[in-house]
This record gives structure tokens, C-alpha cells and sequence, in this order.
């Protein structure tokens, strides 16, 4: 469960820096290219790139101003370019911004030839536009083409960026781009050190990936953080998210004390299990309403679920806690569970509160945890800062050990937690002994997808027929996630995405998604399919593939080396079952089981063909489990094998039966 923190906004308007400001100011022209920069040929860090950067520089300012926070950024880059491909991409510039609070101001370009002659952007071509809208917030691009760029050509442009109720809290400086990057300088400047009260705030940073160089002198006024020699970051499929490959360095503002990570986070542990313990004392009425919801349950497991199946069902969980959204869903703000249980909704952390009040209630032992969101960045203990723990869960004490729950999730099991907080490391917030505790990891066949078939294979080689698809666990929830609000335009989109299953020419109609009365099971979605062709006709012979649903797709891994670790966000199963029935007198002249794949603690594989219940008629079936024991993080030294695998499942999908037709065809 994450709970959306403000509260540090707010607080930063009473703060101020604890560090000494130094680096050079924002550029007020162009800095000369030097000769040697002008007469280069080749690339310096990767020689396969198609240009690179030869500087990245950027200021940060920090404001506090009448109005509220403000930063004020100035931006220099400069490229050479060594490539047509270099010039065609690295020629077209997009700066992109929040669609409010955000201004764009003294934009300059200009390419700079090899033998010094200069062509200046015109800034009338400069175009802005919006390029994404939902719910009052969204994205404005501001793009440009700078002129005549050619191989060896050095491009650069500079520009200003005016944003509101920013500060350089929780901001990652980012070191890398698709282009190599020989020096990249941030020079920043944090909010001034004239209040006194501010005392006992600092800026503090962390950096991943990378140990930057930090300025030994004040100049100016800004602090600098530099590196050098800075290699492309490449997207790959199936990659962990951005902030756990790429070289960064993270800045927030704190007030937390200097210490050992394990006297912190124990500190921390303490004070959050008492503020918790106060906020889920049960009352009367909480103690009443708990021993409604049990019943006649026996045994804590049963009474677990029950609660648990209760706060899902009744408890109404509001995205935001801001006091209009809360007062717009009729609700008010609590400080306990108590309060949130008489109104029966409240924010995600009201729902946890409110399923420790009624567990309490009974008798339960409770205890709030703490842990990182996969999401975002990857979270070390030396992080000392209660803010990189930012979702909230519940364990609950059950035959003697501590299970997890997620009272606030919508679309999930009871049983199941988000697949960004499973296997992490949890702060168990106890008042003896706070400590960290791994979180489970939800086995395949809890996230299935599940493909049922019924078709004709008609005399042209086209299928025809009815398809069942339901989603379950986390696929399920990711799907009613994306639904959630979504136009009827919109879902049809995303589902005929999904389920076209490479399938060139593929014809769906009579789509309908079954929601059910409860979200937590699966979704369900039913059509009717027509596959123009999708038997190969050779005189008398027809060549099937029988698994419709993975023959005509590409391969999972197309790229034979690998850069990246291979990150799959949650385990899975697929069972597929497909009846095909044939035109009178076809038969089958013959087949060949595909060999089942065991990859032991990591995934399993079989398929089958087999006569239906009729001489026309033939059933294949087909079930994939992956992720086995929690294994869903390969590095990239176990690509090949990984690689082979997949490619292993896939050839066994394209396998191709023989039918022969009867009709007298030549």
C-alpha cells in the first residue's frame, strides 16, 4: 500500500540548507568550441555511437518566494554528432514539462560546422504542444529542430525552465542518456540558510552507480556534482526499472539525525510501532463491529480472513488524502482507525489502520510495516530517511509467525501484495525489536492467465470460432488498474491490443469483459475470433500450428547479448486449451508431441495434442509456469541461458501438424 506524503512539502517551507554553496553560475553565452572538438572523426567513449555528449550542464536554484517553493533550472548541453542517424535524432530536441506550474524561457541553438561556420536556430520554429492530459495533470513538449546538422556537425542549445512548488527534495540527478556522455555537472543551489529556525535541517545526497565528483571550492554560489566518461543507457525488454540500472544521484532534504543504519532504522521502528498502537486501539464499538464481521469463525486464520475479506468488500479506499478528495467522496480526515471505521473509508493507510483496529479487536497481534516501492528507486539501508520506506502494509501475528496483508488493495487476493512490495525488505515496526523482514512472493499459478478456444478450421485454412480469457491475481489487477476509469474506447483499444496475439488479419467481434460482482476475481473477457488463412494449404496437405495464441508471436528475447539484468515483475502461469474442429473427411497424417521444458526452480513447460471426442475434432493444451520459487531476477552473465529457454518454449509453440484433406483436392 503507498501512502502519498505532502507532509515534507509543507515542512520544507520552514526550511532551509545546512551545506555551503559552490560552482560556477548558468551560462550567459557560448562557450568556444575548441579546434580539436571541431576536427574530431570518431567517438572518444563508445566507438559504435552515432554522437556524443560532449557536456551536460545544469543549474538548480531553489526559491522560496511569496507565492511558495520555486526552482529555477538553466540547461547547456553540447553534442557531436558523428552519424547521419546521429543528426537525424540527435538534431530533433523535446523538452518536456508538467502541463502546470511550469515555464519555458530563453531557448538558443545553434550547429556548429567542422570548419567553424555557425547556422543559428530560428526560434519561430520552436513548437510547443500538449502531448498528455488526465485529471487536470499532464505533459507539455516543447520540441525544436536545430539547422543543417551533418555528420561531424557539434550542436548545442541552452534554455530556462521556471517551475513551481519544486525544491530539490527526493530530485534524482540523472548521469545518463541513450548517447554517451563525456562530463555531466549539476550546480546546485539550495534554499538560503537565513532562518533560524531552520537549524538542524541538511541537504543530502546519494548516489547509485556511480561516485561523483563534488567541488572543493565556493564559487558563484553553487555546489557542483560531476562525472565523467558516462556510457549510453540502453533499453532493454524485461529490465528492471530505470532508477535500478542507471548512474544517479538522489537529493532530499532531512532533519534525521547522523547515525548507524542500524540505530536508525531501529529508532524508527519504535516510534512508528507506538504511533501505530495508539491509531489501532480498539473501542467498544471497533470490538463490536470485529465480532460481527468473525462470527462463529474458529481459529485465527479464519477470523484473519473474514476481517480481511471485510475492509476489501466495505471499506471505501480513497487515492488521495487531501481534504477535498476526501470531502468530494464524502469523507472527512482521521487520526485513527476508530475514526476511519465510523465512516467506513479513508485514505490506503486509514484501511490499514482500520484492519489492525477490528484484528486488535479480537486479539490479534499487529504491527505495521514499512518497505520500498519496486518502482522507484532501489533501496540500500544506508538510505536513513523514513521516506525511502514509503509503503505501508500490515503483518499480522498467525500461529506464531508474521504474515503481510494489504487491506487497501482493490484487486488482489487477500493473501496477495502488490508485486512492487513482494520480496522486500520490510521494516517490522515492533516497540522491542524492530527489524527487517523479506516479503513473500506470490508462486505462478496465483497470477494466470487462462486462453480457452473453440474453433473451426474451415476449408480456405481460416479459423473461426469463440475465445475465453480470464486474468487472475496480478494480472487481474493490473488490467482492472488500467480499465479503472478508462472510456469504452479506450478498453476496446487495450484489449484488442492484447489479445490479437500476432495474428495478422485477425478479426474480433462480440467482445465483452466480465467484471464480476467482486473485483478480487478473475476478470473475464469472451469474443468471437476469425483468423483469415491461418493454415497453410499445400495441395492436399494442411500445415497447422495448434497453439493459436503463441505461434505467429516473436520471439520473448530477439537480441543475442545483453546489458541489463532481467527483471520480470511477478511470476506467472498461462494454461491454454483449443479445440479444433476440422472439415468432414480431414485427418491427420501426423504429429509430434513438443518435449516438455523443466528449468527446475524456475520455470515448466508442457504441451499436448490429442483426439477430441469425435474422429473431427482435436484438443491441444497447453501450460507454461514461470517464476518458480521467486526466481524472477537473472543477471545479465545468465542471459544466454535465460535466452535459451524462452527460445526453447518458442520453437515448441511454432510446432506444426500435418492434416490431409479428403475432399479430392489435388
Amino acid at each position: 500500500m503507498r501512502r502519498r506524503f505532502d507532509t515534507a512539502a509543507r515542512t520544507l517551507a520552514m526550511l532551509a540548507t545546512a551545506i555551503l554553496l559552490l560552482g560556477a553560475g548558468p551560462a550567459r553565452k557560448w562557450e568556444d568550441i575548441p579546434a580539436s572538438e571541431l576536427a574530431e572523426t570518431a567517438p572518444q567513449l563508445d566507438p559504435g555511437a552515432d554522437a556524443e555528449a560532449i557536456f551536460v550542464r545544469t543549474w538548480l536554484e531553489d526559491l522560496w518566494t511569496e507565492k511558495g517553493f520555486a526552482q529555477l533550472q538553466h540547461h547547456y548541453v553540447r553534442i557531436k554528432v558523428f552519424t547521419a542517424a546521429g543528426a537525424e535524432k540527435q538534431g530533433q530536441v523535446r523538452i518536456d514539462l508538467p502541463l502546470k506550474g511550469a515555464s519555458l524561457a530563453g531557448i538558443q541553438g545553434r550547429t556548429v560546422h567542422p570548419d567553424g561556420s555557425i547556422v543559428e536556430l530560428d526560434r519561430k520554429t520552436v513548437l510547443k504542444d500538449v502531448v498528455y492530459r488526465q485529471k487536470g495533470t499532464g505533459v507539455r513538449r516543447v520540441a525544436f529542430a536545430l539547422p543543417a546538422v551533418t555528420p561531424g556537425s557539434i550542436i548545442e542549445y541552452r534554455y530556462r525552465a521556471d517551475l513551481k512548488d519544486q525544491v530539490a527534495n527526493y530530485q534524482v540527478l540523472s548521469f545518463q542518456s541513450e548517447i554517451p556522455r563525456r562530463r555531466v555537472s549539476y550546480f546546485l543551489r539550495p534554499l538560503t540558510e537565513t532562518m533560524p529556525s531552520l537549524e538542524g535541517w541538511s541537504l543530502r545526497q546519494i548516489s547509485y552507480r556511480i561516485a561523483p565528483t563534488e567541488s572543493a571550492g565556493l564559487v558563484g554560489g553553487y555546489y557542483e556534482i560531476s562525472a565523467l566518461d558516462l556510457p549510453a543507457y540502453v533499453e532493454e525488454p524485461d529490465a528492471p526499472p530505470k532508477l535500478h540500472q542507471q548512474a544517479w544521484t538522489l537529493l532530499y532534504y532531512t532533519e534525521e539525525k547522523a547515525t548507524t543504519s542500524a540505530a536508525f532504522w531501529q529508532s524508527l521502528a519504535k516510534r512508528e510501532s507506538r504511533s501505530f498502537d495508539a491509531a489501532t486501539r480498539p473501542d467498544a464499538p471497533a470490538r463490536d463491529l470485529a465480532r460481527t464481521i468473525a462470527g462463529g469463525a474458529t481459529g485465527d486464520s479464519a477470523r484473519v480472513v473474514l476481517i480481511a475479506d471485510w475492509i476489501q468488500r466495505e471499506f471505501r479506499v480513497v487515492d488521495s488524502g487531501s481534504r477535498d478528495s476526501l470531502r468530494a467522496a464524502g469523507l472527512k480526515q482521521t487520526q485513527d482507525g476508530r475514526a476511519a471505521l465510523r465512516q467506513r473509508g479513508g485514505t490506503a493507510y486509514d484501511a490499514c489502520t482500520s484492519f489492525a483496529t477490528l484484528l486488535r479487536g479480537l486479539g490479534l497481534e499487529t504491527r505495521l510495516l514499512r518497505l520500498p516501492a519496486t518502482r522507484r528507486w532501489p533501496f540500500d539501508r544506508e538510505m536513513m530517511d523514513p521516506l525511502f520506506l514509503d509503503s505501508f502494509d500490515v503483518a499480522v501475528r498467525v500461529d506464531g509467525a508474521w504474515k503481510c496483508f494489504d487491506p487497501s488493495s482493490r484487486y488482489l487476493p487477500r493473501d496477495m501484495l502488490r508485486w512492487s512490495e513482494e520480496s522486500q525488505s520490510a521494516l517490522l515496526c515492533d516497540p522491542d525489536s524492530g527489524r527487517f523482514l523479506t516479503t513473500p512472493v506470490a508462486s505462478p499459478h496465483r497470477s494466470m492467465v487462462s486462453r480457452r478456444g473453440d474453433f473451426s478450421l474451415l476449408p480456405d485454412g481460416s479459423l473461426d470460432g469463440d475465445v475465453t480469457v480470464t486474468w487472475a491475481g496480478h494480472l487481474n489487477d493490473e488490467w482492472r488498474t488500467e480499465f479503472a476509469g478508462a472510456s469504452a474506447a479506450e478498453i476496446d483499444s487495450a484489449v484488442r491490443h492484447e489479445i490479437d496475439w500476432g495474428l495478422p488479419g485477425i478479426e474480433l467481434t462480440a467482445i465483452v469483459l466480465e467484471r464480476g460482482e467482486d473485483s478480487r476475481d478473475p476478470l473475464q473477457l469472451t469474443c468471437h475470433v476469425r483468423v483469415p488463412r491461418f493454415a497453410t494449404l499445400t495441395g492436399r496437405r494442411v500445415v497447422l500450428e495448434p497453439a493459436v495464441f503463441q505461434a505467429r508471436r516473436p520471439a520473448r528475447f530477439q537480441a543475442s547479448t545483453r546489458r541489463h539484468p532481467v527483471f520480470f515483475t511477478h511470476a506467472w502461469a498461462e494454461i491454454d486449451w483449443i479445440r479444433f474442429r476440422l472439415p468432414e473427411s480431414w485427418t491427420v497424417e501426423g504429429f509430434e508431441t513438443p518435449a516438455p521444458v523443466d528449468a527446475p526452480g524456475v520455470a515448466k513447460y508442457r504441451a499436448s495434442l490429442s483426439p477430441g471426442s469425435t474422429s473431427s475434432e482435436l484438443d491441444y493444451s497447453r501450460v507454461l509456469e514461470f517464476g518458480q520459487n521467486g526466481s524472477l531476477f537473472f543477471p545479465a552473465s545468465s542471459y544466454p541461458q535465460l535466452k535459451r529457454l524462452f527460445d526453447g518454449i518458442h520453437d515448441r509453440d511454432a510446432l506444426a501438424i500435418t492434416l490431409v484433406r479428403g475432399d479430392g483436392a489435388p
